[in-house]
């Protein structure tokens, strides 16, 4: 007896796309799977990133467009791994994906001195988000999410930016008030 197969569309590719995330799975007669699936999709695909995504994964150029996809994302990894080598800054490192976390706030006490230094960075016009938000334990604070799938002259720009805000000045306040002493340990440099 052949097994049946039911294939189900779902809303969440973008990084190959700029349209309506999209994707699919395949269950085979996994009654709870379908269902779990069915309701974590509650919403409807565009029919233009569904023609989009079947001529990308039809086209001839696939392989060319995935190998020219991995040797950029492998530059760009080289780059900000190197990066937060040459800064000190410890991160985990990935072998797949678009993001990296990285301990960009070592010397963070708590919840509010990690968001000081992301709204800092954000004030810098670099972009990332804070560990707390992918449910980090309470010991890991500090650190953060950091994407890398961008134009390598961004990254070049980010990462300037990114050491001109973490790079720590010395600083008169030696006693005092323990929320000022942690601004003056980010404060950017010039």
């Amino acid at each position: 007896m052949a097994s049946e197969w039911f294939v189900h569309n779902f809303p969440w590719i973008s990084s190959v796309i700029n349209f309506k995330k999209q994707g699919c799975t395949v269950t085979q007669r996994n009654k709870e799977l379908a269902v779990g699936l069915a309701l974590a999709a509650n919403t409807q695909t565009s029919s233009l990133s569904a023609i989009v995504v079947r001529e990308l994964l039809l086209s001839p150029k696939l392989p060319a467009l995935l190998t020219l996809n991995s040797e950029r994302l492998g530059n760009a990894y080289w780059m900000i791994t190197n990066f937060f080598k040459q800064q000190g800054i410890p991160y985990y490192p990935c072998n797949a994906g678009i993001f990296i976390f990285a301990k960009l706030a070592p010397d963070a006490d708590t919840w509010e001195d990690e968001e000081l230094v992301v709204g800092r960075l954000r004030e810098a016009g670099v972009s990332v988000s804070s560990g707390r938000n992918y449910h980090g334990p309470e010991s890991a604070k500090g650190w953060m999410r950091v994407g890398f799938a961008v134009e390598i002259e961004q990254l070049i720009e980010a990462l300037q930016r990114m050491e001109k805000v973490l790079r720590k000045p010395h600083c008169a306040v030696e006693n005092g008030d323990p929320e000022l002493q942690m601004k003056c340990k980010w404060e950017t440099v010039d």
